[in-house]
């Protein structure tokens, strides 16, 4: 979760510090730079994904979360001169570990539950022609900074230093030896150390571990802006089946009026009649409201695989749907728990609270563990797996509710050995 931000000279703000909360609620006058702040956040996010690793800063287009045109439209003031710096700490889903080497060898840890970024970028001085550059960048993490700042020269000529400030006085950076020392280049976007610092230094590959934990960060940054198509008394359609919703569901109707058209029909289950489309979507609607209360867990681990296999704002898939059911309800209590558990380990394979015992779920040990703690029903569609572990899951207590059992249920092609004993 991010804790706080210091953002310096980016359009309405020439100064801000913003401490930020499990809720934080952001209130001013018109043009008082509220939407600012959100646009920095998704700057920042999109210029993650961005496939161009040239890039310092992803501006946007049309199609962007922040289409906010170039550096002369948000620096502050459209003082060109000026740089665009920020500070952002934020707190780690789980205490992170980075273990390393000194230069003599010995194995040195990086270790700790928070993490800070600063960055300061502008245009070069060049006078006949500015580019975009990162001035410097740097982690802070365990007690210990890691710095790329640009040194003297131009464009290309422009070589960077890397510092480290460590808790390990005896930690440096060691050469590889025979290797020529490759000129240093800026950092990638301006979160990410260029790969020869790598090339150069035998003990640099704990630096990638800084630049995952940013970009899962960035991962976690979910946009759930207004539904900018407000709904209309007439709708036309030019008789096209759209792929998906839209980015603002502006292709709700269209999908909707298209299934209709082309006569689409489901199951909801095996030997069940099949119903139109618009029956479908309504089932669906009225299940998520008599189910009660959803369980996750409040470390985001559900939620983290959620975000990486479905997209809130993609097809209106059962997994889309139900994970932005999810974001939109997270702080109604009515509707989402958010049950406390305590991970061994980022991926929410082991917990020390509730502790489970050794089992093969390790891939939905947070489901389990949320189950445990909640006495939660487990809702599974397909996946085998939970069938074939009923074993544990009894054990537990915890139940299992079976949506599709003809495909969960179906046994593997080779028997197992326990299989054999029943």
């Amino acid at each position: 979760m991010i804790k706080r931000l210091r953002l310096t000279n980016f359009k309405a703000w020439k100064a801000l510090h913003v401490r930020f909360a499990t809720v934080t609620g952001i209130f001013g006058a018109n043009s008082a730079g509220k939407s600012s702040l959100i646009q920095f956040l998704l700057l920042l996010k999109q210029t993650r994904e961005a496939t161009d690793r040239r890039i310092v800063l992803d501006f946007g287009g049309p199609e962007s979360l922040a289409n906010l045109g170039s550096f002369s439209e948000v620096v502050h003031g459209r003082e060109t001169t000026a740089r665009i710096s920020w500070k952002l700490a934020w707190h780690l889903p789980t205490r992170l570990k980075i273990s390393g080497q000194s230069a003599d060898g010995r194995p040195v840890e990086f270790a700790g539950r928070e993490m800070d970024t600063h960055c300061a970028i502008g245009l070069s001085d060049s006078g006949h022609s500015s580019t975009l550059f990162t001035r410097s960048l740097t982690y802070l993490f365990g007690d210990s900074s890691f710095t790329l700042k640009a040194g003297p020269g131009e464009g290309r000529k422009r070589a960077y230093d890397l510092k480290i400030s460590s808790q390990h006085h005896d930690f440096a950076l060691k050469r590889i030896q025979g290797r020529p020392f490759a000129r240093i280049p800026p950092p990638v976007k301006t979160h990410s150390f260029p790969q020869q610092i790598k090339w150069s230094y035998q003990n640099a590959d704990f630096l990638s571990d800084l630049e995952l934990a940013y970009e899962d960060l960035m991962d976690r940054i979910y946009y759930l802006g207004p539904l900018r198509e407000y709904p209309q008394r007439q709708y036309y359609w030019s008789g096209a089946s759209p792929a998906d919703v839209g980015p603002r569901g502006e292709r709700a109707i269209d999908a909707i009026l298209a299934a209709t058209a082309q006569g689409e029909k489901r199951q909801l289950k095996k030997k069940a009649w099949q119903q139109p489309f618009q029956g479908i979507i309504a089932h669906w609607l009225r299940e998520l409201q008599r189910e009660g209360v959803v369980c996750v867990d409040d470390k985001r681990l559900i939620m983290g695989e959620y975000g990486r296999m479905t997209d809130h704002d993609g097809p209106p898939m059962p997994g889309s749907a139900f994970y932005k059911y999810l974001w939109q309800n997270m702080y109604n209590e009515e509707k989402v728990r958010q049950v406390q558990v305590e991970p061994r380990d980022s991926e929410g394979r082991d917990f020390d609270d509730p502790v489970l015992p050794p089992n093969n779920l390790k891939k939905d040990a947070k489901f389990l563990a949320v189950a445990v703690k909640a006495e939660a029903v487990v809702v599974n569609a397909v996946d085998s797996d939970w069938y074939e572990h009923r074993a544990l899951t009894d054990d537990l207590g915890v139940r299992v509710r079976q949506l599709c059992p003809q495909h969960s249920t179906r046994r593997r092609a080779t028997p197992r050995a326990d299989d054999a004993s029943r």
